[in-house]
Formats: C-alpha cells, sequence, structure tokens
C-alpha cells in the first residue's frame, strides 16, 4: 500500500461505505469525502461526516499507519487543527486523537489490489493496463484524448512562456530558437538551439537577402568549417564567416554536431542548408504563420531546399553518385508543424488572449495525419482506431511518456477505468 493508491482509493470510495464504524466502534456516515488538497496540510479538505447523531465538517487526514501521525508530529502542526477524522490502512498502534479513527484495509476489494499490483508490476517497456483495454468503451478513450490534447498544448504552453521571459517577449526570437531546435531533429536539437541563440534575428536581418552570407553564419558557428577539405564551396564559406565573424563579434557554439546513425537525407549539413534557405525565404516567419488561414498554407511556407551545391553532397568535399535537389519533406514539415508551429499558436493565443488562434490551432491539428513512430505503435493493439489525426497522435504520445512510463494509473482516466471494473 503507497499513501498515493491510499489517496486513490478514499477520492473514488473504492471501499464498502456500507454501514461503516470507527476503530471505537461507534457509526460513521461520509456525507462528503472532501477534495484532494495539493497544498500543505491534510490530504482532502472541506469534507463532510456524521458520527452517530453529530454532524462535522473539516480536513480528513490519511496515513498507512496510525502510528504515522505520531510519526509526522502533525499534532504540533496548526495546518492539521481541523481534522475530523483519520483514515488509515491498518491499525498498528492505538493511539489517542480528539477525533475518530476509520480502518480501511478490511473494507476493500482484494480484486481491485490485486489489479493495481498487475499494472505496477508490468513490463516497462510495456503498457501496464493493454491487457485491459477490452474493458474500456470507446467514448472513455475519446475523452481521454481529448483531455491530453489539452493537456498537452498547456504543458508546451508552460515552456515557451517560460522562454518568452527570458528574451523580453520577443515571440519572434524564441520561435526562431524553436524552428532551429527542430530541424536538429533528436540527436542535433540542442546543438541547433545553441546555433539560434547565438544568432539572433537582429543579425540574421541585415543578411535575409544573401543565402551564401546565411550559410557561412549557420556552418560556422557550428564549427563546420575549419577543417577544409579542398572544397571550393566550404572555402568561400569559411572565407565569408570569418569576415562576418568578425563584424559581428560572434562567438561560436562549442558542441559537437552528430553524423553517426543518421540516415543521409537527415544530416545536420542539409538541415542546415534547409534553414538558411527559409531564413532567406521567410522574413517575419512567425508572424506569417499567426495570419495564415489554413493550415496549407502554413506548409508552403516551409516550401524551402538546400542550395545547389547539395545536390550532390550530403558532406563537404565528398560529391554523391547521387543527384537531387534536397528539399524539406513532407514528414520534416509534419514534425515542424506539429511540435513547433502549433504550440507557439495556441501559447501566442492563450498568452495574449485571443481564443482565434487556440481555435486555429486545435483545428490544424485535426486535419494533419497521424503520427506513425515507435511510441503510437504501443496502441496498434486497441480494439478500435483512436490515431486518426495528429492530435490524436500527440496525446498518445504525452500518455505514454507522462502516465504509462512513470506509472501514473491512478491519475489516468484508462487506469481509473480499469480498476473500477
Amino acid at each position: 500500500m503507497t499513501e498515493k493508491l491510499l489517496q486513490f482509493i478514499w477520492q473514488h470510495q473504492f471501499y464498502n461505505f456500507i454501514n461503516l464504524k470507527t476503530i471505537d466502534d461507534e457509526p460513521l456516515t461520509i456525507i462528503k469525502r472532501g477534495s484532494l488538497n495539493d497544498n500543505q496540510g491534510p490530504d482532502f479538505i472541506n469534507a463532510k461526516i456524521q458520527i452517530s447523531d453529530t454532524l462535522f465538517v473539516g480536513n480528513i487526514e490519511l496515513h498507512i499507519h496510525t502510528s504515522d501521525w505520531e510519526k509526522h508530529r502533525h499534532s504540533q502542526d496548526e495546518n492539521y487543527s481541523n481534522v475530523i477524522l483519520h483514515v488509515v490502512w491498518m491499525i498498528d498502534k492505538n493511539i489517542y486523537l480528539p477525533f475518530p479513527t476509520l480502518e480501511l484495509q478490511p473494507l476493500v476489494s482484494m480484486h481491485l489490489l490485486a489489479k493495481y499490483e498487475n499494472l505496477m508490476l508490468a513490463n516497462a517497456s510495456n503498457i501496464s493496463c493493454e491487457n485491459y483495454w477490452h474493458q474500456i468503451e470507446l467514448f472513455t478513450w475519446e475523452n481521454w484524448l481529448e483531455r491530453l490534447t489539452f493537456e498537452r498544448l498547456e504543458y508546451k504552453y508552460e515552456h515557451i512562456i517560460s522562454k518568452l521571459s527570458q528574451y523580453n517577449n520577443d515571440w519572434a526570437e524564441i520561435f526562431w530558437h524553436a524552428i532551429a531546435y527542430n530541424f536538429g531533429l533528436k540527436v542535433n536539437a540542442e546543438a541547433f538551439e545553441l546555433l539560434a541563440i547565438s544568432l539572433p534575428n537582429k543579425i540574421l536581418s541585415h543578411l535575409r537577402n544573401n543565402i551564401k552570407s546565411v550559410e557561412a553564419l549557420l556552418f560556422g558557428q557550428v564549427n563546420m568549417l575549419q577543417s577544409l577539405e579542398n572544397d571550393d564551396n566550404q572555402l568561400q564559406l569559411f572565407q565569408e564567416y570569418s569576415y562576418l565573424k568578425k563584424k559581428y563579434n560572434l562567438t561560436p557554439v562549442h558542441i559537437n554536431i552528430q553524423l553517426l546513425r543518421m540516415r543521409p537525407t537527415n544530416f545536420p549539413t542539409l538541415r542546415l542548408a534547409q534553414l538558411a534557405d527559409l531564413i532567406v525565404k521567410q522574413t517575419f516567419l512567425f508572424s506569417k504563420i499567426l495570419e495564415a488561414n489554413t493550415v496549407k498554407d502554413v506548409y508552403k511556407l516551409f516550401d524551402v531546399e538546400a542550395s545547389n551545391y547539395w545536390n550532390n553532397h550530403f558532406v563537404f568535399g565528398k560529391i554523391s553518385e547521387q543527384v537531387s535537389s534536397k528539399k524539406l519533406g513532407r514528414g520534416m514539415k509534419d514534425n515542424i508543424v506539429i511540435n513547433t508551429v502549433i504550440p507557439f499558436v495556441f501559447s501566442y493565443g492563450k498568452f495574449m488572449g485571443i481564443d482565434a488562434y487556440t481555435t486555429k490551432a486545435l483545428d490544424w491539428l485535426a486535419v494533419i495525419s497521424a503520427e506513425k513512430n515507435q511510441i503510437t505503435a504501443h496502441w496498434n493493439n486497441l480494439p478500435f482506431k483512436l490515431n486518426i489525426n495528429a492530435g490524436n497522435s500527440q496525446s498518445l504520445i504525452h500518455l505514454y511518456k507522462n502516465y504509462c512510463i512513470p506509472k501514473k494509473c491512478l491519475s489516468c482516466a484508462i487506469g481509473l477505468q480499469v480498476l473500477k471494473k
């Protein structure tokens, strides 16, 4: 037994509450079990109970053992001065308290405890409740995923707002950082973000008409022009970077760019070249996104490609036999729109109090195809198809990362239904 599980049992009344009696054999009726308290003090506040013929209004404290009251020194804490009932899992010691105690262990079904144990002991790489999915109605899933869509966007909102406060509420600047982070993919995201931080918009705005200058800055700032490979293009970029570095008093980003275990189309060289094209083509990008009427309009803003040099190169100085234009693909556009554009539009709308933007963000999620990756694949065994659009896939990813992996079944609507059955 854990205090979290005990709170869960009390909150959802997963115990036999008919003809309750305190440990002193007094008749007890729970009229209102109280609200779970997330702050200091008793576990449940604003409860109402009846002992014999007397009504009591106040707070309820839960413990595994009766002796925990003394261990936690609650008698010396004024936050507990209005406790009207002490609920314990089991009695390990008889202690005097000026209010009654209720023992829950004899009142709770062993079937519920066995289910909970099964959920907790399930393989960490799997979803604990998978064997119970056939018991859960589609309506429950749909409602829960809708709530998780908002929860995930709220989670990203908090992250974005924390960044915003660091940059004097400059939305365009932190959006540039986030776009660069996204272009770096998982392996080089941090390096690309640091690159963006080292090149603020006020510098890039002077160079937006010159793709070579922008490329020189991006490659130079992450130290990809240092070891010359007898390559004219790299040499030109190096010379341009040396000039710009001195002009703008730039400090390179001291972090290694990773190339290993990557598909060539995802090489950071190509992503940096595509990012340079985006910078040149799309001035005031964040403003254009806010003005976009449809998600198709947003996707068009990311119609970018690496410069011609990269048609037959994946790295500097090594000609590839494969010749093709290196356009930003649909999958990468999906990634950027789902993980950066939409959270920013939602966050801007919420921060500014403009519902049109938050609604637009949710509408866009509903029309983009669902993501398909290792995480969403975990849900393929559901008895019905849930992963229909990007809003669904974002919810399933959030559910897996924030509830399934940390085993927060007691905070999950699906876990609640499993334990109810």
